[in-house]
Formats: structure tokens, C-alpha cells, sequence
């Protein structure tokens, strides 16, 4: 069974998912430096692939005959946007975020509107309960002095 369907059998809130980075000393690293070849040293691979919004901006680490640095690439994003994992740029505006979250659905995923619809709203009120217990920290009530 792939990773992406046991998470969804065991019905996961969440999950995570990033390339392979092959350091040095694994034996990943060493398989990679005989049957493949690396793109970038560990200084320029090792970046949180969810700080980047568009695929030019990925640091693909390696890539083989057998799975290319596209294929790579193509398989993060199905990946990343069907498990609810949107990739989109912080620095938007809120509503530039909606549209690129709907197109990359759109894109990736779109026989499962449904669930990712379920999945935003999820996101959303889980976001404001954080702003909620933030706030509750600074707030005082007269009683307490």
C-alpha cells in the first residue's frame, strides 16, 4: 500500500510529505551517488519545500534514469495537494491564496471537492481557535486584579 492511501485509511487529519534529501553517510546517499546524480549541495537542497510557491523554486536534491527531476517535481505536488498540503505564496493577499488553493485543487485533485472543501473549512476553524488561545493569554478580566 502507498504512503498516500494508508493515511487516508487511517483517516489522518494531517500529513507531511517532502522529497528526498540524501545525506551524506545514508545509504540513500550512497545509491544516488552511483546510480543517480545530485543537483544541489546540502547548503542549497536543505529548505522547507512549503516556503516555495512555484515549481522553479524547488530545490530537487537528485534525480535518477528511473525518476527524473520532473517526475520529481510532479510527484511532490500530486502528493502535497491531494493530502490538503497547499502551496501557495505567505506574502499574497487572502484572496490571491483562495484562487491559487482553487486552482491547484482544480489542478491536482478534482474529483475530491468535497473533501477538500470539508479539509479548508477544518483548517480555517482550526486556525481560529489558535487565534482564540493566543489572545486568551492577554486577556484580563476585572476580577483578576
Amino acid at each position: 500500500m502507498h504512503n498516500f492511501e494508508l493515511s487516508k485509511k487511517l483517516r489522518m487529519d494531517f500529513t507531511e510529505w517532502s522529497l528526498l534529501f540524501p545525506y551524506p553517510g545514508t545509504m540513500a546517499y550512497d545509491w544516488i551517488a552511483k546510480h543517480g546524480t545530485f543537483l544541489h549541495s546540502i547548503e542549497t537542497a536543505h529548505q522547507a519545500a512549503q516556503d516555495t510557491a512555484g515549481k522553479e523554486e524547488l530545490h530537487v536534491a537528485c534525480k535518477t534514469p528511473e525518476f527524473t527531476k520532473a517526475e520529481r517535481v510532479q510527484a511532490y505536488y500530486n502528493i502535497n495537494w491531494k493530502s490538503g498540503n497547499y502551496i501557495f505564496s505567505l506574502q499574497d493577499p487572502d484572496w490571491k491564496k483562495a484562487l491559487t488553493i482553487l486552482v491547484g485543487i482544480l489542478r491536482y485533485d478534482p474529483f475530491r471537492l468535497l473533501w477538500h472543501a470539508r479539509h479548508l473549512l477544518k483548517l480555517i476553524k482550526l486556525r481560529q481557535e489558535r487565534r482564540n488561545k493566543a489572545g486568551a493569554m492577554f486577556d484580563f478580566t476585572v476580577d483578576a486584579f
